[in-house]
């Protein structure tokens, strides 16, 4: 199979596993907030916050060690799962205290410190079920990935539904999600030792040591990240109530089911990009290239729409008391594009051995987030929040792109952005003219007339139709 065919089955898998995901997220969180309202929306928040934070920080960027190494040599599977299996363990255990010792250092109301708790104790089955999906990553059998998410998406939402439609609280809630993760975790670790036998070496303390060190780069670039991701919630909390925390998390969950296909793409992309980087430069750049015009290609209508239609889309997601997210969202709405762009710099600094160029640029640019919410969310609350996210966000986009420009591959985005540009354009002016009342017919109108836009301003060619009739006729007959 041809890298992008693979690529491209790869990607469905990916994409389908994330829209679970996410799609499962959304729902659970809009699920909360019909039944239990802003306050308790805001403290079911923070506590995804602290676990996040907690969970990825254990992860000690091991999985981006795993995926990449045994991308290169599938022979070493087994001698890199086993390891690090062993240290996620104690790596889990060191964060469950962390996060225990924090509530000691804040205060926050005895419901949200209860949610909180009880939330980390999915750090640590999270933690195994991220090493096995590396693995699942660097075969690119991205397949298992979708399935086990499909069957914990519905776990999760439907256990949800039932518990507060029998009028449970929050914290039940919680229950179920733990519940989901140790069962997540059950079944990724049996496909593990079933389908890649990666489970059959002996540890090796020294090689655990080694290796802590080599994933090193990967743990400061993931601090950073997730720091500069979730913190803006937490500083959120300093300064304002969990009614905030919730105003400013429903305008973010929206944001982040968008972030579906960028995020699943990064996921696919990753082994190949490892793979062509070592054995053939021309086709990485092809890759490199063709990717980012896709990316842009959903990336300005998903922006350009969102934040025409803010206020309706929240209106049909929420209850009345969280009407103050439309502004929020629409700012929110420009990172989320800066996210599409961003991750094909990222993930070729990471395959060219340049982590710690990574780690630099998250530092920036979480030095910018702090700085712009210590400045903007007490007087602006949830709306600056946004604010100093699109600031850090534009400096990091901005620093990985000229280092890879200046050091890597010099590629110029202007020539491949201004057709989809001016489509987007076209599309947003139709839009605005009709009534945010009728919203689906816009959402409708307007992905024809973009797609239109894209035919005439020659952006989407005709070689481009009949590269897609032979990959997806190809995938079609083999199955995705």
């Amino acid at each position: 199979m041809s890298t992008g065919r693979a690529l491209l089955k790869n990607t469905s898998f990916s994409v389908a596993a994330d829209i679970v995901n996410r799609a499962s997220n959304m729902m659970l969180w809009v699920i909360i907030a019909w039944f239990l309202g802003v306050q308790a929306a805001g403290s079911m928040a923070l506590a995804i916050a602290f676990t996040f934070v907690a969970t990825r920080l254990s992860f000690w960027g091991l999985d981006q060690l795993l995926t990449r190494e045994v991308a290169r040599d599938r022979d070493a599977v087994s001698r890199y799962t086993v390891n690090f299996l062993l240290l996620r363990l104690v790596f889990s255990v060191t964060a469950m205290a962390v996060v225990w010792l924090a509530l000691h250092l804040v205060s926050y109301s005895q419901e949200t410190e209860r949610l909180i708790l009880l939330m980390s104790l999915t750090i640590l089955p999270e933690n195994v079920s991220n090493i096995c999906q590396a693995v699942f990553i660097a075969h690119e059998r991205l397949s298992y990935l979708a399935s086990v998410e499909l069957m914990l998406g519905v776990f999760k939402v439907v256990g949800s539904t039932a518990v507060l439609a029998l009028g449970q609280a929050a914290d039940t809630v919680v229950w179920v999600l733990i519940l989901d993760s140790y069962l997540g975790m059950t079944i990724n670790l049996w496909l593990v030792w079933r389908k890649f036998h990666a489970l059959s070496r002996q540890l090796d303390v020294h090689f655990c040591w080694r290796q802590i060190g080599n994933a090193l780069p990967f743990f400061v670039s993931s601090l950073f990240y997730v720091l500069d991701n979730r913190l803006d919630v937490i500083l959120l909390s300093f300064f304002h109530t969990e009614s905030v925390v919730g105003i400013y998390s429903a305008a973010a969950s929206i944001t982040m089911a968008l972030m579906i296909l960028p995020q699943a793409y990064r996921t696919a992309v990753f082994a190949p990009m490892s793979r062509l980087y070592a054995t053939s430069r021309q086709a990485l750049e092809w890759l490199y290239n063709e990717s980012f015009r896709y990316l842009m290609f959903l990336a300005l209508p998903i922006t350009g729409g969102v934040i025409l239609l803010a206020k309706p889309l929240t209106a049909a997601l929420y209850s009345p008391e969280f009407i103050e997210a439309v502004s929020v969202l629409q700012v929110l709405m420009i990172p989320t594009a800066l996210l599409f762009a961003n991750i094909l710099n990222a993930r070729l600094l990471i395959v060219a051995d340049r982590q710690w160029v990574v780690a630099r640029n998250f530092i920036v640019s979480l030095m910018v987030n702090v700085t712009f919410n210590l400045w903007l969310t007490p007087r602006w609350g949830a709306t600056g929040v946004a604010w100093a996210r699109l600031a850090s966000s534009a400096i990091l986009f901005s620093f990985n792109y000229l280092y890879v420009f200046r050091h890597i591959y010099r590629f110029n985005p202007f020539p491949t952005l201004w057709r989809p540009a001016f489509a987007v354009t076209i599309m947003g002016v139709a839009v605005a003219s009709l009534p945010q009342e009728a919203w689906p017919v816009a959402v409708t109108l307007g992905a024809v007339i973009y797609w239109i836009m894209l035919r005439l301003s020659g952006a989407f060619t005709d070689s481009d139709v009949k590269r897609w009739k032979r990959i997806l006729s190809f995938t079609t007959r083999e199955g995705l």
